[in-house]
Formats: structure tokens, sequence, C-alpha cells
């Protein structure tokens, strides 16, 4: 993912006989070098589905629940701005225009799921049924 200061961020995934953890990572790309991680707690603790919204500058990603991160944190967000409670997250996208969060529900893997659409602050908006992921 580009941010609006044109550096790019990604996922490490993590690997315990490596002995290296997750990362979140931001990459300068006129010198080619990472010039800031973030890392995980533990080797379990990857994050998924790493999105920005359209002003480039907040990361949203999906670590059960939905954390949102801005591009000048100094550290990992603690709490999420949506949690999963009993729902299944697998997708996460974020509409570049109005910065709003969809996420899909795969309910059980076996019927028919369910995308939620919520405002920037994290408070839903609305949902509609989608078919078997």
């Amino acid at each position: 993912m580009k941010d609006k200061n044109e550096k790019l961020w990604l996922v490490r995934n993590g690997n315990s006989s490596a002995s290296v953890l997750p990362a979140l990572m931001r990459i300068n790309p006129t010198t080619n070098s990472i010039d800031t991680t973030f890392i995980f707690s533990s080797y379990t603790d990857v994050p998924l589905r790493l999105r920005i919204n359209g002003n480039g500058d907040k990361l949203i990603f999906l670590k059960n629940d939905v954390f949102e991160m801005s591009i000048q944190a100094p550290a990992l967000p603690a709490n999420p701005i949506i949690t999963q409670g009993t729902k299944n997250f697998y997708a996460l996208g974020i509409d570049p225009f109005s910065n709003e969060i969809y996420l899909g529900d795969a309910i059980d893997y076996n019927q028919n799921g369910t995308v939620m659409r919520y405002n920037t602050n994290g408070s839903f908006h609305s949902s509609f049924k989608c078919g078997l992921i």
C-alpha cells in the first residue's frame, strides 16, 4: 500500500523457527530501505488485509477485530475501532472516496455471507447479503 507521502507499507509474516515476529513495515522507495517497523507481540498476532484510506493517511487492517492507525503513529494501535464479536471477519475494503469501511462476514463458510458497511468512526451503517466465500 502506498501512503500520501509515497511510502510503501507491508505486512511481514512471522516465522517461529527463525524467531522472527510479524511486523508492519514502512519502506522508503527512494532509498529502498525500511524506515519504520512495528513488531507484533506473537507469531499468531498477524495482521491481515492491510488497506489504506483514500486520503493515504490511515492504515486499516484485520487482526480478528479491525484496527486503524495513522501513518504518523509512534506505535501500533492498542484498541480496535470495530470489534469482531461473534462475526467471522474475512474481507476488508475501504471506499477511496468516503473512507467507509466494508467488512465481509464469512459466517461459517457454508452459507451466504454478509457485507457490513461502517462509518469512518467505526459505527455500523448498513449491511447486505452476499454469496458463499
